[in-house]
C-alpha cells in the first residue's frame, strides 16, 4: 500500500528515497512530529537513546520496524557495545546482557517486525485505523489542563502549575490549545522555553489549527497584538524578555538549577514534563523539583494527563518500550527488617533478577533526574563498572555506581596532558592531567563513584556516607592509589563529599549542560603517591580560585563559593595595615567603592576562608558577587534586596562595616 507523505520516519542508514529520515543523533529534532511507520535500522548500531525518542513520534495503530544485520547474533554484532569499553578494552570484552534482554522481551511480543539482512521492506502496512486531523476533539484531560494554564494567567501570582504526563497523552497539543485561548480573548505575550525549538512543535501546530491567521516565524507565533516566543532558558535568565506567562515545556530535560530561577524571576510559570519520556527522568524530576516548590511556591498545583490520545489504553507498544528502556520503573517500598546490609552485585546478577534491576534503576532515575536508558546498557555491560548496594530485606535503600580508571604508562600520560591522546573512558584522571595539570594522574590507578543515590525516605541517615566508606575501604584494600568523583557543584554536595575526606582539585569551566552547574573534581589519596597528588593539586586550585571568581565563575552562587573558599591558606594574600585602612575608610564612607577594591578583595578573601561567613546571608552575597565576582553595581544579583548602584554601595559599606564589628 502507498503510504502517504511524511507517515514514515526512518532512523538510521540507506533510508529509501522520498522518506522522512534521520540519523541516531538527530532524533531529538523529529519529536513532536508523528508517523504511521517508525522503521528503526539498528545495523550501524542499536542507539537505545535514540529508540526511546523516535518512539515517542510514533501514531497509536502504527508499527515499528526493527532492521536488524542477524536476529539470533544482533548482541554480539552490534558497534554500539565499543562506547562502553574503556582503554585499553575492546568491544568483545564489553557485555551483551542489555541486547539479550531485549531480544528476549520482542521475541515474546506481538507488535513488533523484527526483518532480517535481505528482507523486502514493501508494503508497509499500517496496524489499526489513524486518527483523523479533522476528528480532533480535545479529550477531558486535555480540556482540564486548558482551564488550569487560563488559572495561571489569570490568578493569583505565585501559583506555578506542574503539568505531567506519559507520551502519546497530548500534553503539548492541550498547552497549545489554552495559549490559543489566551492569545484570542486578549493582548498577552508568552514566552516558551524547551530543551529546543524542536521540541515544541506539536504547541506551535496546536496554536496554528486553532488560530489559521496567526503567523509562525522563526520560533516566534503572532495574532492580532498576542504573541507566542520560544526562547532558550538560558537566553531567557541572561536577557529576560518581559511576559506575562512563562511555560517551560519538557522540563524534565532542563537543569535543576536553571528551572529555579526561571521560577524565581517570573511570577505565572506553567512546568510541563513527560513522566516516563526520552530522558527516563521525569519521575526523578517530579520528586526533586517539589522540594524547590515546597520552598519557592507552596501554593502550586499539580495535574496529570492519564488518558492515552496518540496510543489505545494499554497500547502493547507503548507497554513494550517503557519495559525495554524501564521508563516507567517504580522503587518498591521497604520491608520493615532490623538491618542494613551492604552488597556488591555482579553485573550477571543484576541480568538475571529483572525485579532488583527494575527497583535498581527506578532509584537512580529518582535520585538523578536525567538517567538515560543508555544508563540501563552501561549498568549491565559496562565491563569495569562495579555496583554496590544498601538494602534492607530485598529492598534497595541505596546504590553507589563505580568505575576503575588510569594506570596508563608513563609516555601515554604524558601524552594526555599534552593534549595529544585521550583514550575512551578514565574521564577523571585524564581531565585532571589535561586541565588541572596534574599529569601523574593518569599513571594512578583511580576508583572513581560514578554515581551514589539513596532513594527519598531514606535519605539523611547515613546510608550515602556508609557506600562511600565501604567503596574506600575496597579502593584501599585493592591497592588503588586514589578515590574519587565528579558531580555537579552545590553546597550541601560540597561538604557531604568532604566529610567523606575528598578534596577540591579542579572545577569545571563552564556549566554542565544536564546538571546546569559547574562540574566540581574531588579526590582523597588512598597511599604516598595517591596523597602527594592530592596535595598538590588542592593548593594548585586554592592558589588560582580566587582569581578565576571575576571571569568563569562569576555566576557561582554564593554558597558554593563559601563552602569552596572555607579553609583556604591565605599567606599568599597578605594582609597589610593600609589594607585593612582602606577597609575601614570604604565601610566609613570615606573612600570610594573603587579605590577601596583591591584591598576589599584581599579582606574578603581572609573572611571567606574562616567559618565567619553563613551561606544564604544576601549581604554576604552582595559583598561576594560585588567585590570577587566583578558584578556591576546597580545589576540583578541574587538575594539582594537593594536596588540601584546606590543602594548596593550603601548595602555594601553597612555589610563590611558589620563584619568589622562581628571581627
Amino acid at each position: 500500500m502507498r503510504m502517504p507523505e511524511g507517515a514514515v520516519l526512518w532512523v538510521g542508514e540507506q533510508a529509501p528515497e522520498g522518506l522522512v529520515s534521520a540519523q541516531p543523533r538527530q532524533v531529538r529534532r523529529c519529536l513532536g512530529r508523528e508517523c504511521a511507520v517508525l522503521v528503526f535500522d539498528a545495523h550501524a548500531g542499536f542507539h537505545v537513546d535514540a529508540f526511546a525518542a523516535a518512539m515517542g513520534t510514533l501514531r497509536g495503530g502504527g508499527e515499528l520496524l526493527l532492521l536488524l544485520p542477524d536476529w539470533q547474533t544482533w548482541d554480539q554484532l552490534d558497534p554500539v557495545r565499543e562506547k562502553f569499553a574503556s582503554y585499553p578494552l575492546t568491544q568483545t570484552e564489553v557485555g551483551t546482557r542489555f541486547l539479550a534482554r531485549l531480544r528476549r522481551l520482542f521475541d515474546a511480543a506481538d507488535c513488533v517486525s523484527v526483518e532480517q539482512e535481505g528482507a523486502r521492506l514493501e508494503p508497509f502496512s499500517v496496524q489499526g485505523p489513524l486518527l483523523s486531523r479533522k476528528d480532533f476533539v480535545l479529550s477531558n484531560g486535555q480540556q482540564a489542563v486548558v482551564a488550569a494554564v487560563e488559572r495561571v494567567a489569570h490568578g493569583h501570582a505565585r501559583r506555578p502549575l506542574i503539568l505531567t504526563a506519559d507520551r502519546g497523552r497530548g500534553k503539548s497539543t492541550a498547552l497549545g490549545f489554552a495559549l490559543a485561548g489566551l492569545l484570542r480573548e486578549r493582548e498577552i505575550k508568552v514566552v516558551l522555553t524547551a530543551p529546543g525549538l524542536d521540541s515544541v512543535q506539536a504547541v506551535f501546530d496546536a496554536l496554528q489549527r486553532e488560530l489559521p491567521h496567526g503567523q509562525l516565524h522563526a520560533g516566534c507565533f503572532t495574532y492580532q497584538r498576542g504573541a507566542v516566543e520560544f526562547r532558550d532558558a538560558d537566553e531567557q535568565l541572561l536577557s529576560p524578555t518581559d511576559c506575562e506567562l512563562l511555560v517551560v515545556d519538557e522540563a524534565a530535560a532542563i537543569a535543576l538549577p536553571i528551572l529555579e530561577q526561571l521560577l524565581s524571576k517570573h511570577n505565572r510559570v506553567v512546568f510541563s514534563s513527560t513522566v516516563h519520556g526520552y530522558e527516563g527522568s521525569g519521575r526523578g524530576f517530579s520528586l526533586r523539583f517539589s522540594r524547590v516548590l515546597d520552598r519557592l511556591c507552596p501554593q502550586r498545583k499539580y495535574l496529570s494527563l492519564e488518558e492515552p490520545v496518540r496510543w489505545q489504553q494499554g497500547d502493547p507498544l507503548e507497554a513494550l518500550v517503557n519495559e525495554a528502556a524501564l521508563l516507567n520503573a517504580e522503587l518498591d517500598e521497604c520491608v520493615d527488617e532490623p538491618a542494613v546490609r551492604y552488597q556488591w552485585l555482579s553485573q550477571v546478577e543484576l541480568a538475571a533478577n529483572e525485579v532488583l534491576l527494575r527497583n535498581l534503576f527506578a532509584l537512580l532515575v529518582s535520585a538523578h533526574y536525567q538517567t538515560r536508558p543508555s544508563d540501563l546498557r552501561q549498568l549491565l555491560d559496562a565491563p569495569l563498572l562495579r555496583i554496590l548496594v544498601a538494602r534492607r530485606g530485598e529492598a534497595l535503600l541505596g546504590v553507589a555506581l563505580v568505575v576503575e580508571e588510569g594506570g596508563f604508562d608513563v609516555t601515554l600520560a604524558q601524552d594526555v596532558c599534552a593534549g595529544e591522546r585521550r583514550p575512551r573512558g578514565h574521564m577523571l584522571v585524564q581531565s585532571l592531567a589535561a586541565h588541572a595539570g596534574l599529569c601523574d594522574a593518569p599513571v594512578l590507578r583511580l576508583m572513581r563513584i560514578m554515581r551514589v543515590a539513596v532513594a527519598d525516605v531514606w535519605r539523611g541517615q547515613g546510608i550515602g556516607s556508609a557506600l562511600v566508606s565501604k567503596v574506600i575501604d575496597a579502593a584501599r584494600d585493592q591497592a588503588f592509589d586514589l578515590f574519587g568523583t565528579a558531580y555537579g557543584v552545590d553546597a550541601p554536595l560540597l561538604r557531604f563529599w568532604r566529610r567523606a575526606g575528598l578534596r577540591v582539585l579542579r572545577l569545571g569551566h563552564r556549566r554542565d549542560h544536564a546538571s546546569g552547574t559547574h562540574s566540581v573534581q574531588m579526590a582523597l589519596g588512598l597511599n604516598a603517591a595517591g596523597m602527594s597528588l592530592v596535595s598538590g593539586g588542592e593548593a594548585r586550585f586554592q592558589q588560582q580560585f580566587p582569581w578565576r571568581l571575576a571571569r568563569e565563575f562569576r555566576q557561582l552562587p554564593a554558597d558554593v563559593v563559601i563552602a569552596l573558599m572555607q579553609g583556604r591558606d591565605c599567606r599568599d594574600l597578605p594582609l597589610s595595615p593600609s589594607d585593612m585602612a582602606d577597609v575601614e575608610a570604604f565601610a566609613l564612607s570615606f573612600r570610594g567603592f573603587d579605590d577601596a577594591l583591591p584591598a576589599l578583595w584581599r579582606w574578603l578573601c581572609h573572611e571567606l576562608s574562616t567559618e565567619n561567613m553563613v551561606a544564604g546571608d544576601a549581604d554576604d552575597s552582595l559583598l561576594i558577587a560585588a567585590v570577587l565576582q566583578n558584578r556591576a553595581l546597580g545589576s540583578s544579583m541574587a538575594g539582594s534586596q537593594a536596588s540601584g548602584p546606590r543602594g548596593q554601595l550603601n548595602t555594601l559599606r553597612l555589610a563590611v562595616a558589620r563584619r568589622q564589628q562581628d571581627g
